[in-house]
């Protein structure tokens, strides 16, 4: 029966020493995956280190753009609330530019037909005039010509 005990001792410490070898070759594999892993993560905390910082750069810039926006549309509308009043002005000074060229017109007309009537009136007699004239100037040249002819 000591025998049967030995081998039995012999099987236990032999099954004792490949579940221990088993564990430290088990071991040493898991070290090396939580070894990459730790490497890995490193690197995935730095990656994301370096995407949050340089979202933060992002967002700054963007909100830097929002305000440059915001400052663009407020000076844009108060730029044409300008023109709209001075829109208004100029069609007021226009409104009032034809009230008085209607009324300078409206002054100019009487003295207007005033003068084409007085026109119609004198010019047909100034013509007549000028004709008479120049057919008396005509004819004394003609007989002053025959009397210097003569002589």
């Amino acid at each position: 029966m000591d025998e049967v005990l030995k081998v039995i001792a012999i099987v236990a410490l032999t099954s004792v020493t490949l579940l221990v070898v088993y564990i430290i070759i088990f071991l040493s594999k898991a070290m090396k995956v939580i070894n990459d892993a730790t490497k890995n993560l490193d690197k995935i905390t730095e990656n994301f280190t370096v995407l949050k910082t340089r979202l933060m750069v992002t967002l700054d810039e963007v909100s830097e753009a929002r305000r440059d926006i915001s400052d663009l549309k407020e000076k844009t509308l108060e730029h044409l609330n300008h023109w709209k009043t001075t829109s208004e002005k100029t069609n007021i000074l226009i409104d009032n530019v034809n009230e008085s060229a209607t009324k300078v017109k409206e002054t100019i007309e009487p003295y207007e037909r005033l003068i084409n009537r007085s026109y119609d009136r004198i010019a047909p007699p100034i013509d007549k005039a000028t004709t008479v004239f120049s057919a008396l100037f005509k004819a004394i040249e003609v007989f002053g010509s025959k009397l210097n002819s003569r002589k």
